[in-house]
């Protein structure tokens, strides 16, 4: 009986030695895979260069992408602007671009701070004017505003503005809009 005992003992301090092995290397397949997925996550996060509003960007159909939505492989998803260097994208009807050119001087006013004037200077005017509404006859250039001084404290990405650009300055004289002139015959009159 103590020969039996002693063999049987043998047989499962081997059997006990072989499941120690056995559960180290599980453990060690469960770090490896723990690690993975450490790794996975660092690569999955993102770092900003700088502070600053974090703006969605759109699917192709112009709609701002939202949680849910399936994504594809370089498709921007959104944009971290430097907010110091701030433009303003003015939309300018093609009957009105006469005389705008790159620098010409431009007057700035937000929706949100009315009365207060920004100053700045046209960057880039798009090539050819196209509509903002698909079956809108209208025809707009775009043209890219860079402030002179931007207010970073106040100016945002998505914030509405009225802008004048000046493309002949003249002293003593009264303006009125384009729109409001008309010639009938010989007269011209304003409305």
């Amino acid at each position: 009986k103590s020969g039996i005992l002693q063999s049987k003992q043998k047989r499962q301090g081997k059997q006990h030695a072989a499941d120690m092995q056995l559960l180290g290397l599980q453990r060690q397949t469960h770090a490896l895979r723990m690690q993975q997925v450490v790794d996975a996550r660092g690569r999955m996060s993102l770092a900003a260069p700088h502070d600053g509003v974090f703006v969605l960007g759109r699917t192709w159909s112009g709609d701002r992408i939202k949680v849910g939505d399936t994504l594809w492989t370089g498709q921007e998803i959104g944009q971290l602007p430097d907010l110091s260097t701030l433009e303003a994208l003015i939309r300018v009807l093609e009957s009105e671009m006469s005389g705008v050119t790159v620098g010409t001087p431009a007057t700035v006013e937000l929706d949100a701070q009315p009365g207060v004037i920004y100053t700045g200077k046209v960057k880039s005017v798009s090539a050819v004017a196209s509509p903002i509404e698909r079956e809108s006859p209208l025809k707009y250039f775009d043209v890219m505003v860079a402030f002179d001084k931007p207010d970073t404290a106040i100016m945002k990405p998505g914030l509405s503005a009225h802008a004048v650009l000046h493309v002949k300055r003249q002293e003593s004289v009264l303006a009125v809009p384009n729109q409001a002139l008309f010639r009938k015959g010989d007269e011209n009159w304003v409305w």
